[in-house]
């Protein structure tokens, strides 16, 4: 089955399928392979490129949906549907959307294969500047209610020292990520940034949360991204992919420390306490074996009536009836 486009090439130019001013279709070539490429402009069907022969140029399923499109359409155009070519295993893909700098950005609206998943995961990372999802998560309704619900107890914290912390400076460690998060997005090699604003009734969430890769069992980290910057924060860095690691890093390094120093303190009250511990016995076995001993002397001096009042004897340090 033929893969659909948004785009093809026309007189060198990344362009929309359309109509000439005659109303005639429009002609391109495919960015990927050259293949002639014909313009569908039907009543019936979304627009899209078509090959005008059978092409497997491309393997990977394309997502048309309102979304997906929203997305592609905040960037420039000469960066949507660009071609990331193997020239040793003489294959290649479409990115959504390939920044100048070589970071590919997909966007997922529809179900996606987990092998899919992976192979992106391992292609585009290994040609270019690695990759970033884009996942819409108004899909997962149930989980979505779980959000909704958990992210008022997130306890967000600040990151300094990076470049552009005083906009992407929000971070918290949440437990049980499966709970809030898709499952087949949740232990993914790359980032993976969910959007809860849904397109369609222009309302929701004016956050992105970017789900860190897993390092720490049963936790994870979550960066706060504003929506309406994260276009500018992909264009106008100079590598996304390394602030990104660096953020990551700099983050693992805080908690880290944070641990070791709860568990110095755990270690310190703990040795603390057991000295106390340890002398409170110790004194107790002292005065239980005073008491003994004083007993023990006044049985043998003939003296039945022990626990009454008594005199103190100074020769030793407990009392006695005398």
């Amino acid at each position: 089955m033929s893969v659909k486009f948004r785009y093809a090439l026309v007189n060198g130019v990344n362009t929309l399928p359309n109509r000439d001013e005659n109303g005639n279709v429009l002609h391109g070539k495919c960015s990927l392979c050259g293949g002639e490429m014909i313009a569908k402009c039907g009543s019936q069907r979304i627009k899209h490129w078509a090959h005008k022969s059978i092409s497997e140029c491309e393997t990977f399923t394309r997502d048309m949906s309102d979304w997906h499109n929203d997305w592609q359409d905040k960037f420039r155009i000469d960066w949507r549907e660009q071609p990331v070519v193997d020239a040793i295993a003489k294959k290649g893909h479409k990115a959504d959307v390939r920044t100048q700098d070589e970071l590919v950005i997909e966007f997922q609206h529809s179900p996606i294969k987990p092998e899919e998943q992976l192979e992106r995961e391992e292609f585009y990372s290994s040609h270019g500047k690695g990759m970033v999802w884009v996942v819409d998560a108004t899909r997962y309704q149930q989980l979505q209610k779980h959000f909704e619900e958990e992210k008022l107890y997130f306890d967000y914290k600040k990151m300094n020292g990076l470049e552009g912390d005083d906009v992407f400076n929000n971070y918290c460690i949440i437990k049980n990520a499966e709970n809030v998060f898709p499952v087949q997005w949740n232990n993914r090699r790359v980032f993976v940034f969910f959007d809860y604003f849904d397109v369609e009734k222009n309302s929701g969430d004016e956050y992105l949360y970017c789900l860190f890769p897993k390092i720490i069992e049963r936790e994870r980290i979550i960066l706060r991204f504003p929506r309406n910057l994260f276009v500018a924060f992909v264009s106008d860095f100079s590598n996304v992919q390394t602030y990104l690691i660096n953020a990551f890093r700099k983050i693992l390094n805080v908690e880290q420390e944070k641990i070791l120093s709860i568990q110095r303190q755990k270690q310190t009250v703990g040795v603390h306490g057991f000295s106390i511990d340890l002398v409170a016995r110790r004194q107790y076995k002292q005065r239980q074996m005073q008491e003994a001993i004083a007993k023990a002397n006044a049985r043998n001096n003939g003296y039945s009536n022990w626990g009454k009042k008594s005199k103190s004897c100074h020769s030793s340090n407990f009392r006695y009836r005398k």
